[in-house]
């Protein structure tokens, strides 16, 4: 009879002790974004699954890319993959732009006023674009709105992806 109680009470406490973990484990979850290629007004879009629902990251609309093998939907889908991974590996903390191999480039950068990360490439612009203004526009960021926006005096714009990630989320719950 004791043996039976001391079984029972070791049980429960497995049990109560799986059940502790897999809540801890689903809500620590539930705070991070997942990035992934939706749509967003009829485009392909890089959204990002949040605690409070989808936020539209950036539309893929121009076909400039698509005789070179980059339809919008192959381009969204190849930079969800990179923002993805660039937020599981810790290095998705401020949007920039930059020049790689030449080319201009919207890429993540470790801090303000810092440079793009070696292996940070998002994705690649027009030759002819502004990467400030382009990156702006891409993500809905307005000049003077309060925002994630950051601009020092040098004409490298940063956006700081948590906070984007929280106001775009107020924004589309309604707040």
């Amino acid at each position: 009879m004791i043996k039976q109680r001391q079984i029972n009470t070791l049980l429960a406490t497995a049990v109560v002790t799986s059940v502790s973990l897999a809540v801890s484990q689903l809500s620590a979850s539930a705070d991070q974004p997942k990035f992934s290629c939706g749509q967003s007004g009829g485009a392909p879009a890089t959204v990002a699954l949040t605690q409070r629902g989808i936020v539209p990251v950036i539309r893929w609309s121009s076909g400039y890319f698509t005789e070179a093998g980059f339809s919008p939907e192959v381009r969204c889908q190849m930079v969800s993959e990179r923002f993805e991974t660039f937020y599981k590996n810790g290095t998705l903390d401020f949007l920039t732009t930059g020049k790689m191999n030449g080319q201009k480039v919207v890429c993540v950068a470790a801090n303000k006023g810092g440079g793009c990360l070696p292996e940070g490439l998002l994705f690649t612009l027009k030759t002819e674009s502004d990467p400030g203004q382009t990156l702006k526009d891409l993500l809905g960021v307005k000049s003077g709105a309060s925002g994630p926006l950051n601009e020092s005096s040098a004409p490298r714009v940063y956006i700081d992806m948590e906070e984007f990630l929280k106001k775009r989320s107020r924004r589309q719950v309604g707040g």
